[in-house]
């Protein structure tokens, strides 16, 4: 039973669900009473690296470890498949010619920086290049929005090019357990496009290769109104840091903050 897989114990008469996070020796004195394993629920769900993240998060936040993994995975006691219905992918998208230069650009920044912020009121197209482009190589991609209604409409958007089947939509409206089978698709490298609003920045990629934060001046990314309370957008930027991944923030007129974080590190794109 390694660091990172999911167990069932029994914790005052109740059977819940935990996370391995560490071996200790068995001789090794200890200020705690363990509790007995009563089943092997999902081995490996988490990486010791994706362990190292949480606990980085955590200690950023002034927070335990389980609190930032219970905002995703919380106590679910229901493995269901899923009888989704996909739509397939209908075909290819078109570049508007004034915005291949931009998208270029774009290109060529990133292989610099690789946090950009992006200012630019016709962005959909340089979003589903760079998705297309990572999805290519069989990585996954995070695009978080700030409200549910952006969700529909980008959902629509993407299925309409890359298949619904690709596609995993991620927020707290669904039922416990239609959001942890999401969770265990995107575990199991069977979801390679997330699409979310703050939370989902927590769930536990197979493959992460892009992040992408759209209307990236919302207050909505914040959570603000119950413990534990954290920025979607840094924990975004811990997850790139720690992964060597892209994180682009998209927004047609950015805060003050992240303009001027971005400007000193000359990471701006803006069409003239």
């Amino acid at each position: 039973m390694d660091p990172g897989s999911l167990v069932q114990v029994e914790f005052r008469s109740r059977k819940i669900h935990a996370i391995i996070t560490e071996r200790i020796k068995k001789n090794k004195p200890q200020k705690f009473k363990f509790k007995k394993i009563s089943k092997m629920i999902y081995p490996g769900l988490f990486t010791q690296k994706q362990l190292d993240i949480t606990d980085q998060i955590a200690g950023y936040y002034f927070v335990s470890r389980p609190t930032i993994l219970n905002l995703t995975w919380g106590n679910k006691k229901a493995f269901v498949k899923s009888n989704s219905q996909y739509i397939k992918a209908q075909g290819k998208f078109k570049i508007k010619k004034k915005q291949i230069s931009l998208i270029k650009k774009v290109l060529r920044k990133i292989e610099n920086k690789k946090q950009v912020l992006l200012i630019e009121k016709d962005r959909i197209n340089i979003y589903l290049y760079l998705i297309s482009k990572i999805l290519g190589e069989k990585k996954q991609v995070l695009f978080l929005v700030p409200d549910l209604f952006l969700i529909d409409l980008y959902f629509q958007k993407f299925s309409q090019i890359f298949g619904s089947q690709k596609i995993s939509v991620l927020n707290k409206k669904k039922n416990p357990k239609g959001f942890f089978v999401e969770l265990l698709q995107i575990r199991e490298n069977k979801k390679s496009l997330i699409i979310g609003t703050r939370s989902a920045v927590l769930a536990n990629f197979n493959n992460l290769g892009l992040i992408i934060i759209d209307e990236a001046q919302d207050h909505s990314f914040k959570q603000w109104d119950q413990n534990p309370r954290y920025c979607a957008k840094k924990i975004a930027k811990i997850l790139a840091d720690n992964l060597n991944i892209q994180l682009i923030l998209g927004t047609n007129s950015p805060s003050v903050c992240d303009y001027h974080k971005f400007q000193k590190n000359k990471a701006i794109i803006k069409s003239k």
